[in-house]
C-alpha cells in the first residue's frame, strides 16, 4: 500500500527547521502566522519568542543552536501533541477512489470507487448509470466530463442539505461499501492509528494539492470511517506537509534545482520520441511534475524548433493546429510515424473540419479540379452524419513494403499502429483537393504522380472498396471497385482523439 507515515519527531524537526530558516530571512510574520496555525499553547509560544527576540543568528553554527532550542521547547510542553501525517497517492493507493477495488453499490457492481461516485451525479440517467459499471476510474472521469448533469441533479449534488444525494455525503457512502466489503482494507484503515490522513493529488477539493492548500476531503472522509468502525476518527493535521510525489508549487524555484537533472532527462526524453506517459515511471513523478514538463515544452518547443527537429515535417493551418494540441505531441508523433514512411517523405498534420461530398465538389470548383461523384453515391453520402473537427496527421507516402498487398494486408499493416487507420472517402477527397492547393496546383497525395489512385476504409454499398483517382490538375474521380488488382497504395492517418474539438 503506497501510505508514509511522519513520526512525531520529524514533525518537529521539520517544524523548528521552518522557523528557523524564517526568523533568518527576516520574516517575523510568516512566523507568527506559522506558530497561530500550529495552535501551540501559550507557554510554547511564549519560549519560543524568547528564543527568537534573544539569540542573535549570524551563523550557520547559531541556526543550529537556535533550531535545536526550538526542538526543546516544542517537545518540554504540556501543549496537544502533533498528530503524525500519513500520506496517500490519489492514483495508486488502496486508499484512492482509483484503485480497482469492486464494489456493489446501489444494486449495481462497479470495478472501483470513483466509477459509483461518478454515477451518482447521473442518478435520473440510468443509461449513463449502467455505462459507469464498465468503466475504471480514468475512464469514469472522463465520461463524466463528457456528459452533462440534468439541472435538477446539478443543484441537488451542490447542496449540502440535500441529505444522503450531495457530493459529500455520496462521498462517504461510496467509501462505506468500498471498505465495509473488504475487511483487509478496513483493517489497513483502522491500522493508521491516529494520523492525519493525507491524499496526495493535484485537487484543490478531494486532495492536499500536493501542498497543503487542498481541502483534502477524500483524507478527511476517512479518517471520519475510521472513527465510526471505532478507531480514532478526524484529528487536526500537523500541517507539515512532506510531498511524496511533487513539491509545492511555492518552491518551485526550489523544486526545479534540486531536480533539474531529472526533470531535464525526462523532458529529453519526451523530445526524443519517448511516450509521454514513461512520466508515470518515475516514483517522483506525478501530475505537477507533468505540468512541469509541459511547461517546459511550451518554453522549448514551437514551430520553428519543430521544423529543425523534424525536417520532413509539414504543418498546414499551423495557427489552428497549435490551438487544439501541443507541439510536444506533434513531436512524438512525428517521431513514431516518420520512419516508417516509404521515401522518407515525412508526415503532414492539418486540422480538418469534415466537408460533405456536396461541399467537396464545390471545393474543387474553387481550385479549377472537377470532382467527379457518381450519383448514387452522392446520395449515400448525403445520409451520413458529418465528423467533429479534429487534428490528424497523415503519411505523405505509403508505409515502407506495403506496396503490392492486398486491401487487407494493407488494412491489417495500418492498424496496426496505434491509433491509425485507412483513409475514409471525405478525408481522402479533402486531402487530395488541400494538397493541390498548398502545393501551388502542382501535386496530389501519395505521390509525385498526377496520376494517383487510393483504395479507403468505405465500403460502397458494403461489397466494394471506394476507390479515389486523381487526374491532375484538371479531373478528380470518386468511384467503387478494386481497379482490376490488388496493388493500390494505401496511406496511413493518424487522429488525436484526445484532443479538444
Amino acid at each position: 500500500m503506497s501510505v508514509n507515515t511522519v513520526t512525531r519527531s520529524n514533525v518537529i524537526e521539520n517544524v523548528a527547521q521552518q522557523i528557523t530558516v524564517l526568523t533568518c530571512k527576516g520574516k517575523q510574520n510568516e512566523v507568527l502566522h506559522m506558530l497561530h496555525e500550529l495552535k501551540l499553547s501559550s507557554e510554547q509560544t511564549e519560549a519560543i519568542s524568547k528564543i527568537l527576540a534573544i539569540d542573535p543568528v549570524d551563523s550557520e553554527e547559531a541556526m543550529v543552536q537556535m533550531k535545536e532550542k526550538i526542538v526543546v521547547a516544542l517537545k518540554n510542553t504540556s501543549a496537544p501533541e502533533l498528530n503524525e501525517n500519513t500520506y496517500f497517492s490519489s492514483l495508486t493507493s488502496e486508499f484512492s477512489m482509483a484503485h480497482p477495488y469492486t464494489l456493489e453499490f446501489g444494486g449495481k457492481i462497479y470495478k472501483c470507487a470513483e466509477a459509483a461516485y461518478q454515477a451518482q451525479k447521473y442518478t435520473d440517467q440510468p443509461d449513463v448509470m449502467e455505462c459507469m459499471t464498465q468503466l475504471d476510474a480514468a475512464e469514469a472521469i472522463e465520461l463524466a466530463k463528457l456528459t452533462h448533469m440534468t439541472k435538477e441533479r446539478k443543484l441537488s449534488w451542490e447542496d449540502s442539505h440535500a441529505q444522503h444525494i450531495n457530493k459529500d455525503d455520496v462521498l462517504m457512502h461510496v467509501l462505506r461499501a468500498k471498505f465495509g466489503q473488504n475487511l483487509e482494507l478496513k483493517e489497513k484503515l483502522l491500522q493508521t492509528g491516529h494520523s492525519y490522513l493525507v491524499c496526495q493529488g493535484y485537487d484543490l477539493y478531494f486532495c492536499d494539492n500536493f501542498n497543503g492548500t487542498g481541502q483534502n476531503i477524500l483524507g478527511q472522509c476517512l479518517m471520519r470511517l475510521r472513527g465510526e468502525y471505532q478507531g480514532v476518527g478526524l484529528v487536526q493535521s500537523s500541517t507539515i506537509y512532506k510531498c511524496q510525489n511533487a513539491v509545492s508549487r511555492i518552491e518551485c524555484p526550489y523544486f526545479i534545482n534540486l531536480h533539474e537533472d531529472l526533470i531535464f532527462n525526462i523532458f529529453h526524453q519526451c523530445l526524443s520520441g519517448d511516450s509521454i506517459d514513461a512520466l508515470s515511471n518515475f516514483s517522483c513523478v506525478n501530475k505537477y511534475f507533468y505540468v512541469c514538463i509541459k511547461k517546459l515544452s511550451k518554453e522549448y518547443l514551437n514551430l520553428k524548433t519543430l521544423h529543425e527537429r523534424c525536417p520532413k515535417l509539414e504543418i498546414w493551418d499551423s495557427e489552428k493546429v497549435l490551438q487544439h494540441i501541443s507541439p510536444l505531441t506533434i513531436l512524438k508523433c512525428y517521431n513514431e510515424m516518420a520512419p516508417h514512411v516509404e521515401g522518407d517523405e515525412g508526415v503532414a498534420v492539418f486540422y480538418y473540419k469534415e466537408l460533405t461530398m456536396d461541399e467537396l465538389v464545390k471545393y474543387g470548383e474553387s481550385l479549377g479540379m472537377t470532382v467527379d461523384v457518381s450519383d448514387e453515391f452522392l446520395k449515400e453520402d448525403r445520409l451520413l452524419p458529418k465528423e467533429e473537427p479534429n487534428v490528424s496527421i497523415v503519411t505523405n507516402n505509403i508505409f515502407i513494403d506495403s506496396r503490392n498487398e492486398t486491401y487487407d494486408q494493407q488494412k491489417t499493416r495500418v492498424e496496426k499502429r496505434h491509433h491509425c487507420q485507412m483513409l475514409t472517402a471525405r478525408k481522402t477527397v479533402y486531402l487530395i483537393l488541400r494538397t493541390f492547393e498548398i502545393s501551388n496546383k502542382e501535386k496530389c497525395l501519395f505521390g509525385r504522380n498526377p496520376l494517383t489512385y487510393t483504395r479507403t476504409i468505405t465500403l460502397y454499398r458494403g461489397k466494394w472498396h471506394l476507390v479515389i483517382g486523381a487526374c491532375a490538375p484538371a479531373l478528380l474521380f470518386v468511384d467503387s471497385g478494386s481497379l482490376g488488382n490488388d496493388s493500390c497504395g494505401a496511406a496511413g492517418q493518424r487522429k488525436f482523439s484526445a484532443i479538444g474539438h
